[in-house]
C-alpha cells in the first residue's frame, strides 16, 4: 500500500516581490528538504525526483496551465498495513512543514520578505483539481482477461516504438532547424543594425508544438492500452466494491463549499467522468486510474525493456484517483483501512453479491453532493440505498469475514472504529468534529459567521496548510482533533523505512549515495548502478522471498 500526495504551492510577497515561479519554489524546499534528510536524485541531473532515506519520494509535477503553476508531489515509501501507511502520510506532511519553514527563512536572510506554504487539499480557488491518490497492490486480472491484457500491452509495443522513433527523427530536424532560424535572424538583425535578433518566443512556440506532436503520436498506443484496462483490469473490484467506493467519501471526504453556498464531501468527486480514466487528458478523470498501466509504453520507448517488462505482472497496482487530501488521522486511517480490508474480502470471493449502483459515476457524484447523507442512488436489479446502507452493507461483512479468517487484532480495532464513525454519523455528526475532515471544516466555515464565498473558501484552503500557518494546525495544537500517531513515531519515520518493504534497502541506498556522485538511477522496484552494460542491478522486492530475515537487503 503506499499514498501520493500533490501539494499546492503558496507564495506570499509584497507586490513589489515578482513571484518567482513554483519550480523554483519547489527547488528552495527540496533543497531545504535535502539538509534535513538524505536525499538523491532519482535519476542524476536528468530527474526533478528525489527519493529520501525513508524510501518515500517527492518531485516537481507540471499540471496547471497558468505559467506559475506546478504542484510539490510525494510519495509516500511502499507500506504493509494502513497504519504505517499512516505513519509515513504523516511523516511526509511533518519532512515538508520542517522544509518549508527552513526555505522561507533563507529567503529571508536573502532579503526577500515571502511566506511560503504547502496546501495538502484537492481543490484550489480556481477550481483546478488535484491532490491526493491511494495505490494498493492487487490482482490486474486472472486466467484469460490477464493474458488477453498481456496481448493487448504487446499489440501496442510496436506502436509505442514507432512513435518514438518518429519523434527522436522530428526531435533532430527541429533542432536543426531552430538553429539555422536563430542563426539567420542574427544575420538579418546584424544588416539592420540590431545587438539581438527578435527570437525569444520562437524556443517555447517549437517546444509547445513539439509536445502536442509528441502527445498525438503516442496517442494510439495509449487508447489500446487504456480501453484494454477499461475491459479487462481489476474487473472483481469494480463490480464488488463499487458500491463501497461511491459511498466512502462520507467518512475519507475533505469536503468543499461549492460557489452556490451548498456542502460537497469531497473536493474531488464533481469532476469524476467515469469508473477507468481512458486518456491522458488533464480532465478525464476516473474512480480507478490507469495512468500506471500506460506508462511502461513511455519505458519501452526509453528501451527500459526491464520496466516495460513490469507490466505483465498478475499483481499492479490498483491506484484510486477519487481520493482526498485528509488532514484528520481518523478519516484518513478508515478511508486506507477499510479500502485494504474490502479489496482483501472482494479476493476471498465474500462479497459477490455486494450491492453495485446503476450508474457508478451518477451515484459517486450525488452522494458527494449531499452532505445531509440523504440522497438514494439506484442499484442494480432494483431498490435504493443511501451512502450509509451501503457502507454498513460492507461494514457488517467485515464484521463476519474477520471472525471467520481469525484476522490480526489490527483488523478489529479498524472495524470497530468503522462502526462508531457510522453510528455517529447517523445520529450526531457533529460528535465527528477533529475526526473526519468534511464535518470539521464545515463546522469551522459555519462558525466563522456570514461570509461571501470567496472569505470562506479561505477558510477552507488555510485548514489544510501544513505548518503553524494551517488551521487544522491550531487545532491540533488545541487538542480538538484525534491522534492515531505519536509524535515520536513521526520523527523516527522521516529517517527510517518500513521493515519488510522494497523501501527498506531503497532508504539504505538513498542514504549511501546522498553525498555521493556515484552515476544511480533509483526506482521503485531496482536501482541501476553505474552507466550502462557495466552497471550493477540492485532489485528492491526481496522482502518477498524472505521477509523476516534482518540481513535479507543486506
Amino acid at each position: 500500500m503506499g499514498a501520493e500526495t500533490e501539494y499546492a504551492i503558496r507564495f506570499e510577497a509584497p507586490v513589489t516581490t515578482p513571484h518567482p515561479g513554483n519550480e523554483e519554489l519547489f527547488e528552495r524546499i527540496a533543497s531545504a528538504a535535502g539538509d534535513l534528510v538524505h536525499t538523491r536524485l532519482a535519476e542524476a541531473q536528468v530527474s526533478t525526483r528525489f527519493f529520501t532515506e525513508n524510501g518515500g519520494t517527492f518531485m516537481f509535477e507540471h499540471v496547471l496551465p497558468d505559467q506559475e503553476g506546478g504542484l510539490f508531489e510525494a510519495g509516500t515509501p511502499e507500506c504493509r498495513g494502513p497504519a504505517q501507511v499512516l505513519l509515513y502520510q504523516r511523516a511526509q506532511d511533518q519532512l515538508l512543514a520542517n522544509a518549508v519553514r527552513l526555505a522561507e527563512e533563507r529567503l529571508r536572510n536573502e532579503g526577500v520578505e515571502a511566506r511560503l506554504g504547502l496546501l495538502k487539499n484537492c481543490r484550489d480557488a480556481q477550481g483546478n483539481v488535484y491532490g491526493a491518490q491511494e495505490s494498493y497492490e492487487v490482482f490486474v486480472a486472472r486466467g484469460p482477461r490477464l493474458w488477453l491484457w498481456r496481448l493487448a500491452l504487446l499489440s501496442a509495443a510496436p506502436l509505442a516504438l514507432g512513435a518514438a522513433a518518429i519523434t527522436l527523427t522530428m526531435l533532430v530536424t527541429t533542432l536543426l532547424l531552430v538553429v539555422v532560424v536563430l542563426f539567420v535572424a542574427t544575420i538579418v538583425a546584424a544588416l539592420a543594425g540590431r545587438d539581438e535578433p527578435d527570437v525569444d518566443e520562437i524556443p517555447s512556440r517549437v517546444a509547445s508544438v513539439m509536445q502536442d506532436f509528441v502527445i498525438l503520436l503516442f496517442q494510439p498506443s495509449f487508447v489500446i492500452t487504456s480501453s484494454a484496462a477499461s475491459l479487462l483490469a481489476y474487473r472483481p473490484y469494480q463490480r464488488r466494491a463499487m458500491g463501497f467506493f461511491v459511498s466512502r467519501c462520507i467518512v475519507s471526504g475533505a469536503g468543499t463549499r461549492k460557489p452556490d453556498g451548498r456542502w460537497a464531501l469531497s473536493e474531488k468527486m464533481a469532476d469524476l467522468r467515469r469508473v477507468m480514466r481512458l486518456t491522458i487528458g488533464r480532465h478525464d478523470r476516473g474512480l480507478f486510474e490507469t495512468g500506471h498501466l500506460v506508462k511502461p509504453l513511455q519505458w519501452l520507448a526509453l528501451l527500459r525493456w526491464r520496466s516495460f517488462a513490469d507490466a505483465f505482472a498478475k499483481r499492479q497496482r490498483l491506484q484510486i484517483g477519487m481520493s482526498d487530501a485528509n488532514r484528520c488521522d481518523v478519516a484518513e486511517y478508515l478511508k486506507l483501512g477499510t479500502t485494504a480490508l474490502v479489496l482483501d474480502m472482494v479476493e476471498a470471493g465474500v462479497l459477490r453479491d455486494a450491492p453495485r449502483p446503476r450508474d457508478p459515476v451518477a451515484a459517486a457524484r450525488a452522494i458527494s453532493d449531499d452532505a445531509t447523507l440523504q440522497v438514494r442512488v439506484p442499484l442494480r436489479g432494483g431498490g435504493e440505498a443511501s451512502a450509509l446502507e451501503l457502507q454498513r452493507t460492507y461494514l457488517e461483512r467485515a464484521q463476519t469475514w474477520i471472525e471467520e479468517v481469525a484476522a490480526p487484532v489490527e483488523a478489529h480495532q479498524l472495524v470497530k472504529l468503522w462502526s462508531q464513525t457510522l453510528d455517529a454519523l447517523e445520529s450526531d455528526p457533529s460528535r465527528l468534529f477533529g475526526q473526519l475532515d468534511w464535518i470539521t471544516k464545515q463546522t469551522l466555515v459555519e462558525r466563522a459567521g456570514p461570509l461571501d464565498h470567496g472569505a470562506q473558501k479561505k477558510i477552507d484552503l488555510r485548514y489544510h496548510e501544513l505548518g503553524e500557518a494551517g488551521y487544522f494546525t491550531w487545532l491540533d495544537g488545541a487538542e480538538l482533533v484525534t491522534r492515531l500517531v505519536e509524535p515520536e513515531d513521526i520523527r523516527e519515520a522521516i529517517r527510517t523505512p518500513p521493515v519488510d518493504s522494497p523501501a527498506r534497502q531503497r532508504g539504505r541506498i538513498v542514504k549511501a549515495l546522498s553525498q555521493s556522485g556515484q552515476s544511480a538511477r533509483i526506482g521503485w522496484k531496482r536501482v541501476h548502478l553505474g552507466r550502462g552494460l557495466q552497471g550493477r542491478i540492485i532489485r528492491l522486492d526481496e522482502h518477498r522471498r524472505n521477509p523476516r530475515n534482518p540481513n535479507s537487503h543486506k
